[in-house]
């Protein structure tokens, strides 16, 4: 995951080590962490909302570059948030769009035993936004084919397609994505850790070396709308047997 630097967990404060963190001392412990951030609600967020960009400089905090005290941090996210280092991404991503953390949402379905990735997209940001998808923002999303080939076309939040990405020009389709047999195997991984979920959304990311990053878990809203856009139904070949079994589970 990316490296965090303070969390606030039901309105107290702690470090990246879960050590705690007086309110008072708050504005000195970040001036330590000269540097770029996101900074993110941790719980029951959606949508990119009260999602920011928090700059440390010369012992001044500012938030999508205008100056704050930290007291007006806690007006806009009281509790319960992350302050969390930029992910450097890789550079085939970020050709596409530079200035968000492009993230992939990778579906994945525990059937018995075994657990299979089941649908793919990755998300963009547009008019230098730092979010990279967003019902008040905009941006695109793209179908990406389990070999890592980029769908022909991305679509923006009211449907409508696009060959290319409009700020930057790069076309989407035949797009190489990097390493990406080790983030499905790494969404697959991870879902071993949820017994009582067969179904699960991972937000993931690649970083600049091609290594996967986890940024969100999606169980309760895993809104399947903007992948069957791209993908077609969700569970493909197998929907009327997936069907079956839930009917057979709940007659139990």
């Amino acid at each position: 995951m990316p490296r965090t630097i303070l969390r606030n967990i039901n309105g107290k404060y702690y470090d990246e080590n879960y050590e705690r963190i007086g309110s008072s001392s708050i504005s000195n412990y970040l001036n330590r962490y000269e540097g770029t951030y996101i900074l993110k609600p941790s719980i029951d967020s959606s949508g990119a909302k009260n999602l920011f960009k928090l700059q440390i400089e010369d012992f001044k905090i500012s938030i999508n570059g205008d100056p704050v005290l930290f007291d007006n941090i806690e007006r806009i996210v009281q509790k319960d948030f992350l302050i969390q280092e930029f992910v450097d991404q890789h550079a085939v991503l970020k050709n596409i769009y530079p200035h968000s953390l492009n993230t992939f949402r990778i579906v994945t379905l525990r059937n018995d035993t075994d657990i299979q990735p089941i649908q793919s997209i990755v998300k963009f940001g547009d008019k230098g936004s730092c979010v990279d998808y967003a019902v008040d923002i905009g941006g695109y999303h793209c179908g990406v084919k389990n070999n890592g080939i980029l769908n022909q076309f991305a679509f923006d939040l009211y449907y409508n397609r696009y060959r290319a990405h409009p700020y930057t020009g790069t076309v989407f389709g035949n797009i190489q994505i990097p390493q990406f047999n080790i983030l499905l195997d790494f969404a697959k991984k991870l879902h071993q850790y949820l017994h009582y979920f067969d179904m699960a959304s991972w937000d993931l990311a690649i970083d600049k070396n091609g290594e996967p990053i986890l940024i969100e878990l999606n169980l309760i809203y895993q809104n399947i709308g903007f992948l069957q856009i791209n993908n077609g139904p969700l569970f493909g070949d197998s929907t009327e047997v997936i069907l079956d079994s839930c009917i057979q589970r709940k007659k139990l």
